[in-house]
Parts: C-alpha cells; sequence; structure tokens
C-alpha cells in the first residue's frame, strides 16, 4: 500500500527546491546505485528522439562508453572543487573502464547508446567512439608526467586515432556513402563531437597533426553553406535530403563548436553560436498549461513551402532542458529573450523532477514509458546541471536511501527501489531488472538463472500527466 502519491506537473513547485541540495543527493544516489563493478554504472538505454527502446529486448542495461565519459566530466569537476578521495577513486574506475572498453581493431565496444549491447565497435558511430576521447584526455592532462597510466591512455589514443581514421573517413551514412568531402559519418553533431576531441587532443599533447588533418577540413564542411544555413541559423542534418538538425543536436553542436574555438580560434564560430541562440529561441513556445516548451525542432517540409520556420511541438524535449538551460545561460549574453525563456524552461522542468531525484526523458503522448524512466543520458545529464547548481562536494557517506516508488502515466508503470525496477503495461509485468547486473533485464516469461530479484514494494505512488 503506497503511504503517498504526487501528481505531476507539481505546478508552482519553487526552482530552488526542484534543483537544490537535496534532489542532487537522490540523484546522485540513484546513479551510484547502478554501479556494477569499479567504473562501471549502467541504465536504462532510451534514445528520446528516435523513440528507441530496444534495448531492453535485447536485455542490456549496462555501462556505455559516452556514458562514461560524461559521468567523467561530472566526477572531474566535482574533484575540481574539493571532492573527496573518493570520488578521485571514482574518477580513476572510469577512466579504467574506458581504458578497458578499447577493442583490439582500436575503437571502444559498448559505444553504441540505442543499440546497445554492441561487442564491436564498427556497430557504433562517431559520437559514441569521440566521446571517450574527450574524459580520456580531460584524465590525461590531470596526471604528473610521471604516472604510468599517462602511457596507457597515450597508446590506447593512438590505436584509437589511427582506427577511426581509417575506418570513419568519409565513410558516411545511409543516404550518402561515400561522403564526396571531408567528414565521418556526415551527421553535423557527431562530426563537430570528433572534430572537437582532434582539437582537444591538439591542445593536450600538442601533436595538431590529425586536427590538421582531419578536423579543420572536417569542421570547414559543417560551418560551409551546405551545412550550415544562416537563413534559419540551423545546421543540415546529412542523413537525409533537407533534413535539419533537431534541436537538442543544436545545442551540442554549438558546445562542440565553442570547446573547438577555445582549444583553436577560428572567427567563424562566435557569430554561428550567436546564430544557433537566436534559432533556439525561436523554438520556444507555451503549452496549453502555460508551461514553457522547446519544439523538437523545424518542420522542414512546411517550413521551406511557407518560407518561414514551422515548428514540430512534440514534446520529446524535457529530458534534454537542463542541457538547453546551460547552453542559453552559457551563451545568451546579448540576447534579450534568453533571461525570460531561461525562467520558463527551469520552472516548467521544476514541475517534473520525481521523488527519486529522476526526471521524465520525454513527455511524449505515444511513448508513456518515457515519461516515467529517466533514459541513462537523460539522468546524467540532469546530474550535471544539478552539479553546476550546487558546485562542491558531494558527501558519499551521507546520501539518502532511495524511496521505492511506483511511477504511472497512462497504461504503463515503473517500479524502482535501491535495487530492482519493473515495467508494467496494462497491470502485466513486461520487464524487471537487477540494476547489478549488466544483463540483468529480464522478459515477461522468462527466467535468469538464481534470479535475485523482488518487485520493490512502493511507498510511494506517483503519476504523469501528459496533457
Amino acid at each position: 500500500m503506497s503511504h503517498s502519491s504526487i501528481k505531476y506537473p507539481v505546478q508552482g513547485r519553487p526552482v530552488s527546491e526542484a534543483f537544490g541540495q537535496e534532489v542532487l543527493q537522490l540523484t546522485t544516489a540513484n546513479i551510484l546505485s547502478w554501479q556494477q563493478g569499479p567504473g562501471a554504472f549502467g541504465g536504462i538505454h532510451l534514445h528520446a528522439c528516435w523513440d528507441n527502446d530496444s534495448s531492453l529486448s535485447r536485455k542490456y542495461h549496462g555501462a556505455s562508453a559516452s556514458r562514461t565519459a560524461v559521468m567523467y566530466k561530472v566526477v572531474a569537476r566535482i574533484i575540481d572543487q574539493g571532492g573527496s578521495a573518493h570520488w578521485a577513486y571514482i574518477a580513476d574506475q572510469l577512466i579504467a573502464t574506458l581504458l578497458w572498453q578499447q577493442a583490439p581493431e582500436g575503437g571502444f565496444f559498448h559505444a553504441s547508446g540505442e543499440a546497445e549491447p554492441t561487442y564491436t565497435s564498427r556497430e557504433s558511430c562517431p559520437i559514441h567512439q569521440m566521446m571517450p576521447l574527450h574524459a580520456l584526455l580531460s584524465h590525461y592532462a590531470r596526471l604528473k608526467p610521471s604516472d604510468h597510466v599517462r602511457v596507457e591512455i597515450e597508446a590506447v589514443l593512438e590505436r584509437h586515432l589511427k582506427w577511426f581514421s581509417n575506418y570513419w573517413w568519409k565513410l558516411g551514412n545511409g543516404y550518402v556513402r561515400p561522403l564526396p568531402f571531408a567528414g565521418w559519418c556526415g551527421v553535423t553533431n557527431q562530426d563537430l563531437v570528433a572534430v572537437a576531441a582532434l582539437a582537444k587532443y591538439g591542445h593536450v599533447t600538442g601533436d595538431w597533426g590529425p586536427y590538421e588533418r582531419y578536423g579543420l577540413p572536417a569542421l570547414d564542411t559543417y560551418l560551409g553553406p551546405n551545412y550550415f544555413h544562416e537563413e534559419n541559423g540551423f545546421f543540415e542534418r546529412g542523413d537525409n535530403a533537407h533534413f535539419t538538425e533537431r534541436c537538442s543536436y543544436m545545442c551540442l553542436a554549438a558546445n562542440m563548436l565553442h570547446e573547438i574555438n577555445q582549444l583553436r580560434a577560428d572567427e567563424r564560430i562566435p557569430r554561428i553560436i550567436s546564430r544557433i541562440v537566436e534559432a533556439l529561441s525561436g523554438a520556444v513556445y507555451t503549452d496549453t498549461l502555460g508551461n514553457t516548451q522547446m519544439s523538437l525542432g523545424l518542420k522542414d517540409q512546411q517550413s521551406r513551402s511557407e518560407g518561414k520556420a514551422v515548428w514540430d511541438r512534440s514534446k520529446i524535449q524535457l529530458g534534454n532542458y537542463p542541457e538547453f538551460i546551460l547552453f542559453f545561460q552559457e551563451f545568451g549574453s546579448g540576447h534579450p529573450a534568453v533571461p525570460e525563456i531561461v525562467d520558463g524552461l527551469e520552472r516548467t522542468l521544476a514541475q517534473y523532477v520525481f521523488a527519486d531525484g529522476m526526471i521524465p526523458t520525454t513527455l511524449d503522448v505515444d511513448k508513456p514509458l518515457f515519461a516515467t524512466v529517466s533514459g541513462s543520458h537523460t539522468i546524467v545529464g540532469f546530474w550535471e546541471f544539478l552539479q553546476q547548481r550546487n558546485p562542491g562536494d558531494i558527501d558519499l557517506t551521507a546520501l539518502p536511501r532511495l524511496p521505492a516508488v511506483r511511477r504511472q502515466c497512462g497504461n504503463t508503470k515503473f517500479l524502482s527501489d535501491r535495487d530492482n525496477w519493473a515495467i508494467h503495461v496494462d497491470d502485466r509485468e513486461i520487464f524487471h531488472g537487477i540494476k547489478r547486473i549488466p544483463l540483468g533485464i529480464v522478459p515477461a516469461g522468462e527466467t535468469l538463472a538464481n534470479d535475485p530479484y523482488q518487485e520493490p514494494a512502493p511507498t510511494l505512488s506517483e503519476s504523469v500527466n501528459l496533457t
């Protein structure tokens, strides 16, 4: 029997309460409850933009290379802000996991995202292959020259860059293959992550050769008129005809451009980032509840035919609101609409922060599962956002015990506690999972040897309204 209940959105919830230290502690406890080994942290893999939850059927909720890299970024910031030796130990473990995840040919396995588990580096894409390099290079720069781990990282970087250059350069995608221009897969956000990684490699190691040979020509491609459209401020995605990047990927692209410009100044970049801010400002709208929302992206064909921006206002961006808020705060200076946008997005997101420190992946009416479960990348993005709001150490010895929760949207229920989770549809279990086991997802009707699962006995009931 549930002891209490909460209905979302919680209108009027103070931002200071939703994004405060208490929620940061809960979110941290939730992320760490997924530890499956030293430096290996799992989660439920949901790819919101493409409506993909297929990793559930493949029974994998283990670690992924790019998510590990983002976790490292947050942990490194905690350490820099006076974090305890516990966090330094976790940072070392995360890097060890990335080193271990290098496949013999040089790429990383478990580097796919929506298609996990992937045990080769070829079932992957540039963004998931290059995000680990950002973390490895950051850690490399932090180590003393005499540290033996630097030698290991150097070897991993050398193998990876050789493989990546040989396998991915001008490989292309299902729409155009091979690429007739400089690039890797031909998708803007993916290849800009690669360009930024090569710029970081040059900055950290002093070897700018890979950037000059591959990174700068690729950057010229994506900043050129075939990819960046000055009239609407959006990049072409590149994997279909006249298909612009979704808003969340525009945000990622801008962040990568900023990093590139910080490492190797390019006079084209500041103006383009400013134009992206203007474009994304136009994607903001007010829904029927009076809440500020972000559009998914442009309706390309309609926008072209009408000669103006026509927005797809599907509510599947909420899990990216932490990133959008940080984006507007970082780059919005001088844009008069930005303060109101930031305030509105913060107030909207605050209404959907769950009692266990998670947030919805999306508010898509066609995918109630995504409204009840915080996908593995969503929760780490929210964690990064909370840590920036509450800088400093997070005492690992004082983390709260996670509540046992039953969360419902439509006909779908998500049950979770510190150790286990389950998904019910129409009051019938579809999956259950044991957090500490990477291949610990058990579909209905199947068994796991010596299955330790015990269905959470919720003390808290939550319901999510999508209207």
